[in-house]
């Protein structure tokens, strides 16, 4: 926090400066304080309304805020002006598309996604989508990609032991809810409520 208050005392003298507070909202991000990184990403918009960084990290903060509506609103607003789309506010609205259980809408932006990057994160998204959808061997693929690409992609790993078997004793729950639900046979099928 100290850091944040000097970056702030010496804001007071640089006013016009849109450097200062995208610094300060990318350490509150970094530490997960995202009511303060929303208020810090407002303040450069007040200056410059179209700064796409600061437009980016208000989108991610609202977004782990839950606050899904406005998310989607202002990662729209980052994407359709753009001529050539960007990648991270059509990921960023996928994610917000997929926990409102608006599945075709998340499942058509993560498939734009997939055009411009390529990266663990989108795999397992896209996995996540796939299994909403009860496309199970899509997902299992989907969450395979993303280990091949980073072994620690802990949510893809836990998400395909809770399906498909044992793969990573050691990863943590991920964000979404997930449980189990008596199988044919009184075997336990996975049924991930995502």
């Amino acid at each position: 926090m100290k850091h944040c208050e000097q970056i702030s005392i010496g804001r007071q003298y640089v006013s016009t400066s849109t450097a200062i507070p995208m610094a300060v909202g990318s350490l509150y991000q970094s530490w997960e304080d995202w009511a303060n990184a929303l208020m810090a990403f407002d303040q450069p918009l007040a200056l410059l309304p179209s700064h796409p960084d600061a437009r980016l990290g208000r989108v991610i903060s609202l977004s782990n805020l839950e606050r899904y509506d406005e998310a989607i609103a202002s990662a729209t607003a980052l994407i359709e002006p753009v001529a050539g789309i960007s990648d991270k506010p059509l990921y960023w609205r996928a994610w917000k598309d997929f926990n409102i259980h608006n599945n075709e809408a998340a499942r058509a932006d993560a498939d734009r996604t997939r055009t411009l990057m390529v990266n663990p994160a989108v795999f397992l998204l896209s996995g996540l989508i796939e299994w909403r959808l009860l496309r199970r061997e899509t997902a299992e693929t989907e969450f395979q990609e993303a280990l091949k690409m980073d072994f620690g992609q802990c949510e893809a790993a836990f998400c395909l032991e809770v399906a498909f078997g044992p793969s990573c004793a050691n990863c943590r729950k991920p964000s979404t809810e997930v449980r189990l639900r008596p199988g044919a046979a009184g075997r336990p099928l996975p049924a991930l409520h995502l």
